[in-house]
C-alpha cells in the first residue's frame, strides 16, 4: 500500500479503543465484571500486561502496555490481609519455576504455580500473594522434583521466602486410583448417524435434526438378562444388543428389519415388545408412522399414524387404572414452525391395541415443545400423574383426575421457571417418601444470560406473509431496549428486505427490534421468554415443589438425560447427567464442556459433584439418551449413555457396597410392576422411595429391576403396588445380607402404611 492509501485506510477504519475489564470472583465459579468499581476501565488498545508488587506492600499491582500511548500503572490499594511467598530454587531454576504453592485454612485451599512467561508477550513477578481471610494457615510448596517444603503456621501480612535447600523428599503415597465406574467395550455396535437436512427456518438456535438416539433396557427374550435397544437413525432400524449372561454382548441381526425413512427418537421395551417413535422434522409430512410397536426381531404389530407435530419421548403407565399400561407420546416440534406449540397424545391399551384417547389427550393440546415426560404419583392419591418438560416453557404438572388430566403447574409453584428444559426423572432425594424431580436445562455456560428481570426473549410468526415461520432472538441493550441477537448478515440472509431499512452495520447496531420491524411487530409475532438455564432439582413438599440449585459442575454445558439411581449404594439417591450439544447456530460456540456428570446425593436433597478421576465416566461427545441397569446382577446399578453421531458408552459399576436387587412380579397385565414404588426397611426406619418407571430421562428407559441401598443393613422391602381399585402395600422380609429378592404381588405380608 502507498502512504496515501495507508492514510486513507486509517481514516476509513479508525482504531477502536476498548475499556479494560476485570472480573471479581464471587465464589462457586461465578464472576462479576468490576472494572469501573476498581478503577481498571481505562480505554485504550492494551497489549502486554504483568503483575508484581511494585510498592512492597504485599499485594499485586498491574502494569499494562498500551499501543501508541503511555503505559498504565495500577496500584493495588486493597486493605484486606494477605500473604506473600517468594521461592529460592536450586541452581538452574532460582525462581522455582514449576513449583506449586498451596495455602490451606482447613477445607479452604488456595494454590498457585510459579510460571515463566505465560502471559501475552509478558511475564509476572515470581512473588505470589494469597488472601488470608481466616487467620493463620498452613503453607506447602511442592517443587518440580516433588520434594516438599512445609510451614505449619503462617501469619497474614508477611513475606515468606522459601529456600529449596530445606525441602525434603516425601514418600510416594500409594494413591487410590479405583473409580466408581469402569468403561466396558461392546464390539460390533454401530455408530449412530443422524443426517440433518436444510431447514426453511434459517435463524434456529440449534439443529432440530440431531436429537437422538434414545436407549432402553429390557429382557426381550425372557432369559433373565436385560438387553439393550437403541433407536435408529433415518434409513435404519433400531439396534438390539443381547446381554450374554452379564459377561459379554452380541449385536443381533434382525430377522425382519423394517428400516424407517425417519429418525427414530424415543424407545421403550414393554416385555418382549419394542416401541419406537419417529421424527417428521426432516420431511414435515403429517402421514406415515409416528410410532411402531413390534417384536424385538423387527416384526411390526401396530403402527401409529403420524401427526402434524414431530414425535419424541415416550412413557408408559396405567393411566386409567384398568391394570394394563397405556402410552404417552410427546410432541417435540411442529416442522418448519419452530417454536410453535405442539400437541402430545395419550394412547390407551384396549383390546390388544393402542388407540388414541381424545378424553385423555385433550389436556395436551398445544401443550408446548415437549422434550421429556415421566409418570409419577405427585399428590399420592393412588392415581399416576405426569411431569413433563420442554423448551420455552416451565416444567408442567398434570394431575390425574380419574378420567382426564388437569394441569396444576401454577398450583405447585413452578410456572415461573421457564427454560430450555430437555429431560426429567424422579426420585426421593430427601427421603421424605415423596417424589421430587430433576429437570435438565441448557446450563449457565453459553451466550444466553437470562434473569428474572431480564429474561431471554424471542419472537416468532410469519411476519411478512411469505409462509416462512420467522424466529427472532433478542438481547437487552444498555438502554433497557431489546436488540436483535444475531448479526446483520445472518438476519439479512433470512430476511433480505431488512437491508433496505438500514444504512450500514452501525445503524443496525443502534436499532432496536421494535424500530427495525415497526409497530406491527408485536401484533404479528408471538413472544416467548426464558428466565433460567440451570439444571435444577424440584423438591416435593406435598402441596408445592420448591426449586433448589444443583452444583455448578452441573451447569457447565447443556444437559439432556438425568438418570436417578443409588450408584454408590449408600442409601441416598444419586443422579447422572448426559451432556453436550454441538449443532448450534454458527454464531454460538459449541457446548462441549462436559463428559457426563455424576452427582452423589446426601439423602437430604443436596448433591456433591464427582470428578472424572473419581467416577471413571468419560462421554466426550454429544450425550443423549442414558439409562441404568444392573446388567451383570452384582447388586450395583450400571450405566449406558448414547452419543449423537457415534457409538454409546457402557460403564460397569464397581462400588464397594452392594445393594438389594428387587425384582417385582406383578399380575398378567403388568408383570414387571410398572408404577410400583419400593422402599427398603432398616432398623431405624425406611429408606428413600424408588419408582419403577417405564420411560424417563430423555428418550430412554431404565431397567425394571431395581437396586436399592445397602444389603447388609436392610431388613425388608416395602412395595406399594399400582392399579386396581386401590393401591396395595406389602412387606417382604429380608435375611441379613440378602442380595436379591423377588417380590410377588399378593405374596407379601400386610403393611400398615408406606408413608414415613
Amino acid at each position: 500500500m502507498t502512504d496515501r492509501e495507508i492514510l486513507l485506510a486509517r481514516k476509513l477504519f479508525p482504531s477502536k479503543q476498548n475499556r479494560n475489564v476485570v472480573f471479581k470472583n464471587l465464589g462457586n465459579l461465578q464472576f462479576l465484571e468490576n472494572g469501573q468499581a476498581w478503577g481498571f476501565d481505562t480505554p485504550g488498545i492494551s497489549h502486554g500486561m504483568a503483575c508484581g508488587d511494585l510498592d512492597g506492600d504485599g499485594d499485586l499491582d498491574v502494569v499494562i502496555n498500551n499501543l501508541h500511548a503511555t503505559a498504565g500503572v495500577y496500584r493495588n490499594d486493597a486493605p484486606s490481609p494477605r500473604l506473600a511467598v517468594r521461592l529460592r530454587g536450586p541452581a538452574g531454576n532460582t525462581h522455582g519455576i514449576g513449583a506449586r504453592i498451596e495455602i490451606s485454612h482447613g477445607e479452604f485451599v488456595q494454590a498457585q504455580e510459579i510460571i515463566g512467561g505465560g502471559r501475552y508477550l509478558s511475564s509476572d513477578d515470581h512473588t505470589r500473594t494469597f488472601a488470608m481471610p481466616k487467620g493463620t494457615a498452613k503453607l506447602t510448596v511442592t517443587w518440580p522434583d516433588l520434594k516438599e517444603s512445609r510451614i505449619g503456621k503462617v501469619e497474614s501480612n508477611r513475606l515468606y521466602i522459601i529456600d529449596y535447600r530445606g525441602a525434603v523428599s516425601i514418600e510416594n503415597k500409594k494413591q487410590d486410583t479405583t473409580t466408581l465406574f469402569e468403561a466396558i467395550r461392546m464390539p460390533g455396535v454401530k455408530k449412530h448417524a443422524e443426517r440433518a437436512t436444510a431447514n426453511s427456518q434459517q435463524l434456529l438456535p440449534w439443529s432440530l435434526g440431531q436429537a437422538g438416539p434414545g436407549i432402553a433396557w429390557g429382557d426381550v427374550d425372557h432369559d433373565g438378562w436385560e438387553d439393550i435397544v437403541i433407536s435408529g437413525a433415518r434409513g435404519t432400524t433400531y439396534s438390539l444388543i443381547k446381554n450374554l449372561n452379564g459377561k459379554s454382548w452380541r449385536v443381533v441381526e434382525m430377522s425382519n428389519p423394517a428400516p424407517s425413512p425417519r429418525d427414530g427418537l424415543g424407545i421403550l421395551i414393554d416385555q418382549e415388545n419394542v416401541i419406537q417413535t419417529f421424527s417428521n422434522q426432516e420431511d414435515g409430512l403429517a402421514f406415515g408412522n409416528m410410532a411402531t410397536l413390534g417384536q424385538a426381531d423387527g416384526d411390526i404389530t401396530q403402527k401409529l399414524a403420524a401427526k402434524l407435530a414431530s414425535a419424541g419421548h415416550a412413557a408408559m403407565a396405567d393411566i386409567d387404572r384398568d391394570g394394563d399400561l397405556d402410552l404417552f407420546i410427546a410432541g417435540r416440534t411442529v416442522p418448519d414452525s419452530y417454536p410453535q406449540k405442539a400437541d402430545s397424545w395419550v394412547y390407551l391399551f384396549e383390546g390388544g391395541k393402542y388407540a388414541e384417547s381424545e378424553t385423555w389427550s385433550k389436556s395436551f393440546r398445544q401443550v408446548g415443545l415437549t422434550s421429556s415426560a415421566v409418570f409419577a404419583p405427585v399428590n399420592h392419591d393412588g392415581l399416576v400423574d405426569l411431569i413433563l418438560v420442554g423448551e420455552w416453557g416451565s416444567p408442567k404438572i398434570f394431575i390425574n383426575m380419574g378420567e382426564h388430566f388437569e394441569e396444576q403447574t401454577s398450583q405447585y409453584g413452578i410456572s415461573n421457571f421457564t427454560g430450555f428444559w430437555r429431560g426429567v426423572d424422579v426420585g426421593d432425594f430427601n427421603g421424605d417418601g415423596r417424589f421430587d424431580f430433576i429437570a435438565t436445562n441448557r446450563g449457565a455456560n453459553s451466550s444466553y444470560k437470562p434473569t428474572k428481570s431480564k429474561p431471554v426473549l424471542a419472537y416468532h410468526g410469519d411476519f411478512n406473509g411469505d409462509d416462512i415461520w420467522d424466529f427472532i432472538e433478542t438481547e437487552w441493550g444498555p438502554d433497557e431496549k431489546l436488540y436483535p441477537k444475531r448479526h446483520l448478515s445472518t438476519l439479512a440472509a433470512a430476511m433480505p428486505w431488512l437491508t433496505e431499512k438500514l444504512d450500514n452495520y452501525e445503524h443496525y447496531s443502534i436499532t432496536s427490534v421494535h424500530d427495525l420491524f415497526g409497530p406491527v411487530f408485536t401484533e404479528k409475532m408471538s413472544r416467548l421468554e426464558v428466565n433460567t438455564l440451570e439444571t435444577a432439582l424440584f423438591l416435593n413438599e406435598g402441596d408445592r415443589f420448591v426449586h433448589r440449585a444443583l452444583p455448578s459442575e452441573a451447569q457447565f454445558t447443556s444437559a439432556f438425560s438425568p438418570v436417578v439411581a443409588d450408584f454408590d449404594n449408600d442409601g441416598a439417591e444419586d443422579v447422572f447427567l448426559s451432556q453436550n450439544e454441538f449443532a448450534l447456530h454458527n454464531e454460538e460456540s459449541r457446548e462441549d464442556a462436559g463428559f457426563g456428570q455424576l452427582l452423589l446425593g446426601d439423602g437430604r436433597g443436596g448433591f456433591k459433584s464427582v470428578t472424572i478421576q473419581e467416577s471413571g465416566i468419560i462421554v466426550p461427545g454429544e450425550g443423549r439418551g442414558a439409562a441404568s441397569c444392573d446388567f451383570d446382577h452384582d447388586g450395583r446399578m450400571d450405566l449406558i449413555v448414547t452419543q449423537n453421531g457415534t457409538t454409546p458408552r457402557l460403564f460397569k459399576n464397581k462400588a464397594k457396597q452392594t445393594g438389594v436387587r428387587v425384582i417385582l412380579k406383578g399380575d398378567l397385565k403388568n408383570p414387571r410392576g410398572i408404577g410400583a414404588s419400593i422402599q427398603l426397611k432398616y432398623s431405624n426406619g425406611l429408606g428413600p422411595k424408588r419408582l419403577v418407571r417405564l420411560g424417563s430421562g430423555y428418550l430412554s428407559q431404565n431397567a425394571a429391576t431395581q437396586v436399592l441401598g445397602n444389603n447388609l443393613k436392610a431388613t425388608g422391602v416395602v412395595v406399594t403396588w399400582p392399579s386396581g381399585k386401590e393401591n396395595q402395600v406389602e412387606f417382604f422380609k429380608l435375611k441379613t445380607g440378602q442380595a436379591e429378592i423377588s417380590a410377588e404381588r399378593g405374596k407379601g405380608s400386610a403393611w400398615p402404611s408406606a408413608s414415613r
